[in-house]
């Protein structure tokens, strides 16, 4: 009798295992299509935000609801995050600002949820995963289209003709124009190359540990992380390739390989003045180097450039509370000053909120960069996130957060 009990029990845990594991992986896909999709954090923002919401409620709830101890320190931070910027918004600065706040509140939430009752390492593995099907399953509809295999249609998404393949798959960002490599400018889901880099960097980090120590194992390189490097190639970011490049350096630098073997330090050297240059010479690179030539106001650099100064004009005016997160005083500053996308996502934030908000967000990553144990100085790999968030407006992504609230445990599975 005690024999059926047992197999019973067992076949339910199995069974208890294999549905928390979907449910993991249906939350990882969300949180990869959440994080600057074009037809989801573009199209259905404010659906996509409460599916967020409740999915991870829904996970916290069914499988680790006794976990109270973490949840009471995340909720604590987030709790102190969301009515700092309430009070800047609506309290300080504009009472009937627009609910833009409701970003951070949903997306943040959310995230407390998942980090709560879920491990690091079990989290990123399965992350990984689903990361590697989305980017193959996007490279694969991309080339298709560029090649003429895969149509695509003109939809319209926020009040701009988009063009997508299958529904989601933002295949002609470059709006029909072919870049030097041939093909168009690699988007995946997302609404512009600049954000899917960014969605790949914040991917490939949470696994520095593993890429330091495994490096001049290149099949395994190749075979765990080749397609989200493949796709950072093809979305011929310039920020997405110097980013990368410092990246790249860091991990090279810290090698224990190349510490305990000295006479691997030439190869090092070579290689990395060789992928330096590569990078810095590549037509994506170069175009931007020359833009700054231009006299045309209209070109990428320019916007940019226009764009870091009127959010650093802004912040230096309001450096406390900002001008508010949606309010019609930043709209009328960022218009009247000649800022037409505010790409840079963190001054931005500082226009918005303030300055201390910012250091905290910058505090918080530090300290969980830190829990992660990448093996690598916590500093540098902060600034290669902070930089990596340099020329995309929105930093109230999921992608964030998980940086910023604490998981069940940091310990790595054997």
């Amino acid at each position: 009798m005690a024999f059926y009990q047992d197999v019973l029990v067992h076949k339910v845990q199995k069974k208890y295992n294999c549905m928390k594991t979907k449910f993991l992986y249906l939350l990882c896909f969300e949180f990869l299509l959440f994080s600057g999709g074009v037809v989801t954090s573009v199209g259905h923002a404010s659906l996509c935000m409460i599916i967020w919401a409740l999915s991870c409620f829904l996970y916290y709830y069914s499988y680790h609801k006794n976990d109270k101890f973490i949840l009471s320190g995340n909720i604590k931070m987030y709790a102190l995050i969301i009515s700092w910027i309430f009070v800047a918004t609506f309290v300080i600065n504009d009472p009937n600002a627009d609910f833009s706040i409701t970003a951070p509140i949903f997306y943040a939430i959310g995230v407390v949820f998942l980090c709560t009752v879920e491990t690091f390492d079990n989290f990123r593995n399965n992350l990984l995963k689903c990361a590697n099907i989305l980017f193959l399953v996007s490279i694969v509809v991309h080339l298709g289209h560029s090649f003429g295999i895969i149509p695509a249609k003109d939809i319209i998404i926020g009040g701009t003709p988009t063009t997508l393949s299958f529904y989601l798959f933002h295949t002609e960002w470059d709006a029909g124009q072919v870049s030097s490599l041939g093909i168009h400018r690699f988007s995946s889901v997302y609404w512009e190359p600049g954000q899917a880099q960014i969605v790949i960097m914040f991917v490939l980090l949470l696994f520095t540990d593993d890429i330091k120590e495994n490096l001049l194992r290149f099949k395994y390189i190749l075979s765990k992380y080749g397609i989200l490097i493949l796709a950072l190639i093809l979305t011929q970011s310039s920020a997405g390739y110097l980013v990368f490049m410092l990246y790249f350096s860091c991990v090279l630098l810290f090698n224990n390989t190349f510490k305990k073997k000295k006479y691997l330090r030439p190869v090092f050297g070579i290689l990395a003045i060789v992928f330096a240059f590569l990078m810095f010479n590549s037509s994506v690179v170069q175009d931007k180097f020359d833009q700054r030539n231009e006299k045309s106001e209209d070109t990428s650099y320019a916007i940019r450039m226009r764009d870091n100064l009127v959010c650093y004009e802004i912040v230096s005016e309001n450096p406390f509370f900002g001008c508010g997160l949606g309010s019609r005083d930043l709209e009328f500053q960022l218009s009247k000053r000649g800022s037409l996308t505010s790409s840079n996502g963190w001054l931005l934030t500082g226009a918005q909120v303030g300055f201390p908000y910012l250091l905290f967000i910058f505090f918080c990553m530090f300290k969980r960069i830190k829990q992660m144990n990448l093996e690598i100085p916590t500093l540098l790999l902060l600034l290669t996130l902070v930089l990596s968030q340099c020329n995309e407006a929105f930093t109230y992504f999921p992608y964030i957060w998980i940086y910023v609230f604490k998981f069940k445990t940091y310990k790595r599975l054997k």
